[in-house]
């Protein structure tokens, strides 16, 4: 006697063992967790007082490349009509 699957028997195994492995890889094969998305950094109160305040601020800043750039597009940054201008480091 010869054993072979009928037409019917073949598509279901195949259907039933993708099921089963469907099981065993949940898509976090790597392990590695998703990296987290940091706010750009924001000038603090303290820089905001007056211009030679921020100077000061900005050239205590470290230089990194990997660092998120400084958002100021909601800071108001201090002007002065009388000072002179502040050389940047």
């Amino acid at each position: 006697m010869r054993n072979t699957l009928t037409p019917i028997r073949a598509p279901l195994l195949a259907l039933l063992a993708g099921l089963a492995l469907t099981g065993c890889f949940n898509g976090d094969s790597d392990g590695v967790a998703p990296p987290v998305v940091q706010e750009p950094a924001t000038v603090p109160e303290s820089a905001l007082a007056s211009p030679q305040a921020l100077v000061d601020w900005a050239a205590a800043q470290p230089a990194s490349e990997t660092q998120e750039p400084l958002d100021v597009s909601m800071a108001q940054l201090p002007v002065s009509d009388d000072g002179e201008p502040a050389p940047l480091p």
